[in-house]
């Protein structure tokens, strides 16, 4: 099914490998790890991230800086797909998200003119979750949600669409509505006081226009990279947070789902200092 061409006649065949979970590191000596570390409020430190890349194929490398505290954000839709669809839905109109690492869960909500429902799922087709409508109410209804909470806080990530569709049986051509549908996640806060040059793809969840200046790791091969802490907030706050490590991989089966893959976890810590001034 995913890979064709294949032999009518054949039912199994046997295969061998090897699944490889520690083949890159990262290290950051200098990073502030601890409570006791004083960085000056709106002053830069800059500090290096080596990433060592020991697989066998290259990675396309992008960071990744989150605070310890979690935030709920709502989601733009990907261009060029929108939150709106005309119903019925026959010109495959599908509202797309990309959700990030380190989502715990998410809600999607629809209404609608005419009474609908929607699924909505990952690409990789798992899993395929109906919405309901309030209060014990029908199936279908012009306010329809649906809410995931995973077991272990880890929502898929990658790319999300939904699929209204109005409700039938007709007895003629279906109803003429629109619907318009929405997501909000609830994930590990963005760190804006974090910066490096590779950027940080999962950014663009929150806005499509980020264009993060990933660069690929070749196999062997090290990276040094400068990441700028400039601390911002209430003298005397303490900041957790974790800057992550992620490699970009796409195309994957079925239909080409696109994810960041943490391949390592820096812990920081610090507390912020009365700035000049």
């Amino acid at each position: 099914q995913f890979a064709e061409p294949v032999v009518g006649n054949e039912l199994s065949q046997r295969y061998s490998g090897d699944i490889v979970l520690n083949a890159s590191s990262a290290s950051a000596p200098a990073l502030p790890d601890s409570a006791a570390t004083t960085l000056t409020a709106g002053m830069p430190v800059t500090v290096p991230v080596t990433i060592t890349n020991r697989g066998a194929s290259p990675q396309e490398l992008f960071l990744d800086p989150r605070l310890d505290t979690t935030a709920t954000m709502m989601l733009p839709t990907i261009p060029p797909s929108t939150s709106q669809a005309t119903l019925p839905n026959t010109t495959d109109q599908f509202p797309e998200w990309y959700v990030p690492n380190e989502t715990s869960s998410l809600t999607v909500s629809q209404t609608s003119t005419i009474p609908a429902m929607f699924d909505v799922e990952p690409l990789t087709g798992d899993p395929d979750l109906a919405s309901s409508a309030p209060d014990n109410a029908p199936l279908c209804a012009p306010t329809a949600s649906v809410t995931y909470a995973p077991p272990g806080a880890a929502v898929t990530p990658g790319i999300w669409l939904a699929g209204p569709a109005g409700c039938g049986p007709y007895a003629g051509p279906g109803a003429a509505g629109t619907s318009t549908t929405s997501m909000s996640i609830l994930a590990k806060a963005f760190d804006p006081t974090v910066t490096a040059p590779l950027g940080d793809y999962n950014l663009t969840a929150i806005n499509p226009a980020a264009t993060p200046a990933m660069t690929v790791l070749r196999p062997g091969h090290s990276i040094v990279v400068p990441v700028t802490i400039t601390p911002s907030g209430t003298a005397g706050s303490v900041v957790r947070g974790t800057l992550y490590v992620d490699a970009l991989v796409g195309g994957l089966l079925p239909l080409g789902q696109i994810s960041g893959v943490e391949m390592a976890a820096l812990p920081y810590e610090y507390t912020i200092g009365q700035g000049a001034g």
